[in-house]
């Protein structure tokens, strides 16, 4: 459903879109935002100490980047630190290849829309989780053992109809 959920984004589309979409968490195609980025046609990243540190887009540097259609300000300027969003908080991935008149000017390269997790994504009750347990080898040292990084995330959301409306709510 993920697939087919892109496709209706870039069929949908007025401009040249390409999209990433996660519908359960934990089931990004990679464990960093920035990383996912790369998966899509003409989006290259550059890294500093293993982080994705920027992105390319058809080999313009300047792209902007919104969250749920809203600028983003961070202590470094106007552009989002990939590092500081956690990946299974995110709903998925908008890269706009091509600008039409109702987007956020600023990206020459183009822009990308990072969508996170709203209660509207489910169709009723929802409670989704995963648990992992990473282990770094490591080798040629004195300690020689393992080193295990457990980790996990869940997400609990529902909505329902009351007199004021449609109401939802998401902790993730």
């Amino acid at each position: 459903s993920s697939l087919q959920s892109s496709e209706k984004i870039k069929r949908d589309a007025a401009q040249v879109v390409d999209s990433i979409n996660a519908d359960d968490i934990g089931k990004f195609p990679d464990r960093q935002t920035g990383d996912a980025l790369q998966r899509i046609a003409g989006v290259q990243v550059g890294r500093d100490r293993g982080e994705t540190s920027s992105v390319i887009v058809r080999g313009l540097p300047d792209v902007a980047t919104t969250l749920d259609g809203n600028e983003i300000f961070t202590a470094v300027g106007r552009r989002l630190s990939y590092q500081d969003l956690p990946v299974q908080s995110i709903g998925g991935m908008d890269v706009y290849k091509s600008a039409t008149a109702n987007q956020f000017e600023g990206g020459i390269a183009g822009a990308v829309d990072i969508r996170l997790r709203t209660p509207f994504d489910s169709k009723g009750f929802t409670a989704t989780g995963y648990v992992e347990d990473r282990i770094n080898k490591t080798h040629g040292s004195k300690n020689t053992g393992d080193k295990h990084s457990p980790g996990g995330g869940f997400l609990v959301s529902n909505r329902w109809d009351t007199d004021f409306g449609e109401m939802g709510a998401l902790f993730d």
